[in-house]
């Protein structure tokens, strides 16, 4: 029973790591915006947005079968808003 304990609490950390993760991410913070006119009126801009995250790059093909397997779309309802009560549910 403890391997399946295990298991659970590792797949919930998962879970609550990638809540915040988008919780992080989708936080907007100014661009820095890098802009030079040339002579002939061609105009460059660059843009540089900085992101304080942390994050590993999952495969979109496996990350959909996980979601899936754990029945994700309906945790999301019960995790809305994310706190210590809901993550104890």
């Amino acid at each position: 029973m403890a391997g399946i304990d295990n298991n659970i609490e590792k797949i919930s950390e998962g879970i609550f790591s990638y809540l915040e993760f988008l919780k992080l991410f989708k936080k907007v913070k100014n661009d820095d915006i890098v802009s030079q006119e040339l002579q002939n009126k061609n105009k460059f801009s660059y843009i540089f947005r900085q992101f304080e995250l942390e994050c590993y790059l999952i495969d979109k093909k496996y990350f959909d079968e996980f979601r899936k397997a754990i029945n994700f779309n309906e945790l999301i309802n019960l995790l809305n808003p994310i706190n210590e009560e809901n993550k104890n549910k």
